[in-house]
């Protein structure tokens, strides 16, 4: 969480941001491996501290994420990491609707959200 702040304030381009959008769907190795995009997706904690952090932080700089759907029992695993999302500050959420496993030639899987 500190990190991200830090690493934001360094960058400078929070003078020029209207929002901050913390891509936790992002399945490439390299990222999963560094413990970014969908290793997030795991970390509910590490992810929840993010975006407290930086929604704590940043002042009328909103903080939002996008996730992709968790594996599991239907919607509720992904409804449930959305809350924890919702009370650690997150502005507004987008959905990928495949998991990390799904490759993106498939198809996303809209039905899962028209029940």
């Amino acid at each position: 969480g500190k990190r991200a702040l830090q690493a934001l304030r360094k960058s400078g381009i929070l003078q020029d941001a209207a929002a901050i959008d913390i891509n936790m769907g992002c399945p490439k190795h390299f990222s999963v491996q560094g413990g970014m995009g969908a290793a997030l997706l795991a970390n509910q904690r590490n992810a929840a501290e993010i975006v407290h952090t930086l929604a704590s932080n940043l002042g009328d700089v909103p903080v939002s994420a996008k996730i992709r759907l968790l594996s599991g029992d239907g919607l509720q695993p992904t409804v449930e990491f959305m809350r924890v999302l919702e009370r650690a500050g997150a502005s507004a959420i987008a959905i990928h609707l495949r998991t990390a496993e799904t490759p993106s030639e498939r198809a996303a899987n809209w039905t899962c959200i028209r029940t």
